[in-house]
């Protein structure tokens, strides 16, 4: 099958994309490679499968996330091909201010996205899901988090790691966040398996730890245990998102990410990966 397969991997020289063509050229996959974006539409008619790692968060969403998206929909035509979407839990909507219990979120759930990206990739879902009117196209739609790995310049996850290392933390009357994160290998080895199994074909899958704050503050520090103190005076818990947000140069919306109780429904994650193992 491997040897068979061309693939194309759309958004090779962002992030994840590079990190994702990595991992399958180790597993001796054919990929597709590309230097200039124009050449993408001549390599579709030759591709197998297109896993879209592509995708602007900071401008031009829809010239990157959905037009183009369209361009390369168009191309395919009647061809027979399996498309592999990675798109985002910002579809979601969420209220901050009416979030006293944890909420899960499911597949299911109303998708109303409040940023013009997280718009972007649900109208990108919607692009796919229409074109599935062509009986050869197959799709898969990964809707993740934020990509936890240390080569990843996510502003929020890079200041939280800076104040790990103080192995101190204040608590912003926040211990039950959950921060919707996934690690980069567990992506590689989910996408690995869509090209093995039909279980994924033309199906959505949430792909996240909702690991919570303290979990993940731990994970990341040096040592077994974390001296902290909780705040709940709203007026110093002010003060300190103000203070936090001029030191690492965050908008102050950013750190919203650290009072979310939304819990985004994996159930399935934990049996794709064992499926992984045992294929290996």
């Amino acid at each position: 099958m491997k040897e068979k397969l061309n693939i194309l991997i759309l958004g090779q020289n962002g992030f994840i994309g590079k990190n994702v063509f990595s991992f399958f050229k180790k597993k001796k996959f054919n990929l597709l490679k590309y230097s200039k974006k124009k050449e993408i539409l001549d390599l579709v008619k030759k591709t197998d499968v297109i896993i879209n790692c592509a995708g602007s968060n900071k401008e031009n969403f829809y010239k990157n996330n959905v037009f183009f998206l369209k361009k390369i929909l168009n191309k395919i035509s009647n061809k027979k091909i399996y498309f592999i979407q990675i798109s985002s839990l910002s579809i979601y909507a969420y209220n901050l201010n009416s979030a006293k219990n944890i909420n899960q979120i499911t597949e299911q759930s109303i998708k109303k996205p409040i940023s013009i990206y997280g718009k972007s990739k649900l109208s990108a879902e919607n692009e796919i899901q229409k074109f599935k009117s062509n009986k050869n196209f197959n799709y898969t739609i990964l809707r993740i988090g934020s990509i936890e790995d240390k080569e990843n310049k996510n502003r929020f996850l890079t200041a939280l790691r800076k104040i790990i290392r103080l192995n101190f933390f204040i608590y912003l009357d926040n211990k039950e966040t959950i921060l919707n994160i996934l690690n980069l290998n567990k992506l590689n080895k989910i996408l690995y398996l869509s090209l093995t199994s039909k279980f994924f074909y033309n199906n959505i899958f949430n792909l996240c730890e909702n690991i919570s704050l303290k979990k993940f503050l731990l994970r990341n520090s040096k040592y077994s245990y974390f001296f902290y103190i909780n705040i709940t005076n709203k007026i110093i818990i002010n003060f300190i998102l103000n203070s936090l947000s001029k030191i690492f140069n965050l908008e102050k919306n950013k750190l919203n990410y650290l009072f979310l109780k939304n819990f985004y429904s994996n159930k399935k994650i934990n049996t794709i990966l064992k499926r992984y193992n045992k294929l290996i």
